[in-house]
């Protein structure tokens, strides 16, 4: 590559430099694009999870296919936010890469806080849980312990939200 230009970084591999053209508005373009796929996902779940409660059917399949699903949309968008790490400059991209961080700590600590709410409630005695099959049961082990890794990814997204800040427009 003869000029260094704002789209480029050096990668040092065991052959020696090498030269990587970063395309950052087609990055901002695919987390744009894999954030509204993920958050449609998220409907669709939400609504599969509704009908579950109401009608107490048998919806797994559906759900795991969902899930998946959602967690391709995550990889998708974790991967480009760490491919645009490596830019190491202020761009739009970063700004959208640090509100959806933003999102993403809020809905896990939501999340975390609302299952922690309902595990406390059901050892109580207070009321039951539904699992993905309609049968109600009471075991919150697999809730708690869905609890703890809530709040470790909240951590780690934290972490990652500091780092982005540094390079917000």
């Amino acid at each position: 590559m003869s000029s260094w230009n704002q789209r480029t970084w050096k990668k040092v591999t065991a052959q020696g430099n090498t030269w990587q053209k970063v395309d950052v508005d087609v990055i901002y373009s695919q987390m744009k694009d894999a954030i509204s796929r993920r958050v449609e996902y998220q409907r669709q779940q939400d609504a599969v999870w509704a009908r579950i409660k109401r009608t107490k059917c048998n919806a797994t399949r559906e759900l795991n296919a969902i899930d998946r699903k959602i967690g391709a949309e995550t990889h998708k968008i974790n991967r480009l936010i760490s491919e645009l790490c490596k830019y190491r400059k202020t761009h739009r991209a970063m700004n959208l890469a640090y509100r959806y961080i933003c999102k993403e700590i809020e809905r896990a600590r939501r999340t975390a806080e609302s299952n922690a709410n309902t595990v406390r409630r059901v050892n109580a005695g207070r009321t039951v849980l539904i699992c993905s099959t309609g049968v109600s049961h009471t075991d919150t082990t697999h809730l708690a312990k869905y609890v703890q890794q809530k709040y470790a990814q909240v951590a780690r997204l934290e972490k990652w939200k500091n780092y982005v800040a540094r390079y917000c427009v």
